[in-house]
């Protein structure tokens, strides 16, 4: 094999396991199983770390739970999050 069917084989399994991970997270709801499937590395990555960072939030202040409300109905992020 070449190095570059090595870093692709690598890319694919590190994909795979932040996808596992995530579902994991999410308790593997089945609605979701594909949608999350068709998501990048990035993409991922991106919405493990806001709901680790959110959940982080909430448990240090129970009372900022709405605030993570506010986060997701921002316009300006929703065009960001809009290609998911």
């Amino acid at each position: 094999m070449d190095f570059f069917s090595l870093l692709f084989i690598s890319y694919q399994a590190e994909l795979n396991e932040v996808r596992t991970s995530l579902l994991e997270t999410l308790g593997n709801p089945a609605e979701i199983v594909t949608l999350v499937n068709k998501l990048n590395f990035g993409q991922c990555t991106y919405l493990l770390s806001v709901y680790r960072l959110e959940s982080l939030r909430v448990s240090s202040d129970p009372g900022k739970f709405y605030s993570i409300f506010d986060y997701l109905e921002d316009k300006a992020i929703e065009k960001d999050k809009a290609g998911m």
